[in-house]
């Protein structure tokens, strides 16, 4: 489901299980919020029996998006009532439609490789693909460390899967890799304002998503029919509503905080109340 990050993260829970042997763990699942898209999305074109078998699809970067739901409505926002994107691009890269505060649907769905392609994961990827792979004869090992460490922008660049160095970058391949993304960024922002029946918000978050601009910029491009636009100096500066004055659609850079998040979270079910906010 999640090889990059399994592994570190069980390693953390055994390290601090030795040290204080007396405190539980509470595990806060990044997919927590993502969840619903199992119901609201449904389950791709997977034959029932896939399914049955536990492959459903999940959704991922749910603690991101809990947080910046949390500080919209701190600041007044009813976020029952807006159609919101929440794009999290980062090393690690999603989109999720959210309606009624719920996620209802997001471009990652059973495991954190679907999608957007990011930094050395693939994303979407044609399943008649990985059949080719196999009957080549590389190993299940093989074909997981392909799609999951060789991919993305630094498969289809050839020299990075840091965006920043990309952009920077004078080199045809890292345009094309930026490029890329920005194709499927549009491509998946476009079609959760279709599940959405129209958007009211885009949030852009993650290291990608806060820190550069010119993705933000080719992402948005042509999406005017639907109410999308940047306003150039805003978005330059990057930080709060980067969109128009007047615009259909407020487009905005906001900081997720997973770990207050994860505190939040840990202290409501503490307290007995459950992680209620992160749905």
């Amino acid at each position: 489901m999640a090889p990059l990050h399994l592994s570190a993260n069980l390693e953390g829970v055994e390290a601090g299980a030795r040290a204080v042997a007396a405190l539980s763990a509470n595990w806060l699942l990044r997919h927590r919020l993502s969840c619903a898209t199992a119901q609201g999305g449904g389950d791709d074109g997977a034959a029932a029996g896939v399914v049955r078998g536990g492959g459903r699809r999940f959704g991922f970067h749910g603690l991101s998006i809990a947080s910046i739901l949390a500080a919209l409505q701190r600041q007044g926002v009813d976020i029952e009532r807006e159609r919101l994107i929440v794009a999290h691009l980062g090393a690690g890269a999603s989109m999720t439609a959210i309606k009624g505060g719920r996620s209802i649907e997001t471009s990652m769905g059973f495991s954190t490789v679907s999608g957007l392609p990011m930094a050395t994961r693939s994303g979407d990827v044609d399943a008649g693909v990985v059949l080719h792979l196999a009957r080549s004869g590389r190993s299940v090992d093989e074909v997981e460390d392909l799609l999951y460490r060789q991919s993305g922008l630094l498969g289809l660049s050839g020299l990075s899967g840091d965006m920043a160095l990309l952009v920077a970058s004078r080199e045809a391949a890292a345009a094309e890799a930026v490029e890329a993304f920005c194709l499927a960024g549009r491509r998946w922002l476009a079609g959760l304002a279709g599940v959405l029946g129209g958007v009211d918000r885009v949030v852009f978050t993650g290291g990608i998503g806060e820190h550069a601009p010119r993705v933000r910029a080719r992402i948005c491009e042509d999406l005017g029919f639907m109410g999308v636009g940047l306003d150039e100096a805003a978005n330059s500066v990057g930080l709060g509503l980067i969109s128009p004055p007047g615009a259909q659609v407020l487009v905005e850079v906001r900081a997720a905080d997973e770990e207050a998040e994860i505190g939040r979270q840990t202290r409501a079910f503490m307290a007995g109340a459950g992680p209620t906010a992160a749905r």
